[in-house]
């Protein structure tokens, strides 16, 4: 499982960071994006949803009477870098590892596979 941290999101940067290939600068860059059949594939979240933890493998359409959820997010060619995930107004329902997010704080990991699963409880249950 990722590491995750629940950050505010005004202390992300403002400007994304810019990488370079290892063939321009040396071992201190990141890798460049793969190739798959020839083609360049560049590290990307493919989608996130949220699951009961219970029923495992199935999308909520919205979250009811669950206690716990988990974020879904799979990738294409990110092992190893890091992920911020903005989850919005549901932030106010959800607390992971005792921190509530809110809706000024992001989720941040360091993906670790092409599918995390990132464990919340629910707090504060959303109006039907």
């Amino acid at each position: 499982m990722a590491s995750v941290q629940i950050v505010p999101k005004d202390s992300l940067p403002k400007e994304p960071a810019y990488t370079a290939c290892d063939a321009e600068i040396g071992d201190q860059g990141a890798s460049c994006p793969s190739k798959d059949n020839g083609k360049m594939v560049k590290p990307r979240i493919i989608s996130a949803h949220f699951e009961d933890p219970k029923h495992a493998g199935t999308q909520l359409e919205k979250i009811t009477n669950q206690k716990k959820v988990e974020l879904v997010v799979a990738t294409e060619n990110m092992t190893g870098l890091e992920a911020v995930v903005e989850l919005g107004e549901i932030g106010k329902y959800l607390e992971h590892e005792g921190t509530t997010l809110g809706e000024d704080n992001v989720v941040v990991f360091r993906v670790t596979g092409s599918v995390e699963r990132i464990p919340f409880d629910v707090i504060n249950k959303p109006k039907r």
